[in-house]
């Protein structure tokens, strides 16, 4: 099962922070394209501050503790937002549902989930792969512009 990662999404603008359900925990960080990055941790209660909105995912950190994603903004503003690998979901409505990036496949498939009492990853729709295949194109054709913009900033 294909299960889309940050990596896809590195570009990508920040739309919305918001809460999401009653729990103090459950918060989500909404890209460009309406995919939505979920926290699952009960500890991490405060969500990133309004500023992240406009800003863009611009690069991952990730380690067996924690998946930082970092974010900029206009001139030298940066905000990172740190979770837990297994304590995060993604929903990318090409894909069809929500799932977690960075938790085994082959856990998945024993009926294991990555949060106590949660759900497992969605299957991929039927489109999922030409989707991918989009936002790979997609993502290149911003790493080029931005390449070229540079060129022309040194000039």
């Amino acid at each position: 099962m294909a299960k889309p990662g940050l990596f896809l999404y590195i570009g990508r603008k920040v739309i919305a922070v918001s809460r999401v359900g009653k729990s103090d925990f459950n918060w989500s960080i909404v890209l460009e394209g309406n995919v939505v990055i979920l926290n699952h941790d009960k500890d991490e209660v405060y969500p990133p501050p309004p500023a992240l909105v406009g800003m863009r995912l611009s690069a991952l950190s990730q380690s067996l503790r924690d998946t930082t994603m970092h974010f900029t903004g206009m001139g030298a503003t940066k905000i990172t937002v740190s979770l837990p690998p297994t304590k995060y979901s993604i929903h990318d409505p090409a894909h069809g549902g929500e799932v977690f990036p960075q938790w085994p496949e082959e856990l998945e498939m024993a009926g294991i989930p990555a949060v106590e009492g949660g759900e497992l990853s969605a299957e991929p729709s039927p489109e999922w792969n030409s989707a991918e295949r989009k936002i790979l194109f997609e993502k290149q054709e911003r790493i080029e512009e931005e390449a070229r913009n540079w060129l022309k900033e040194e000039e």
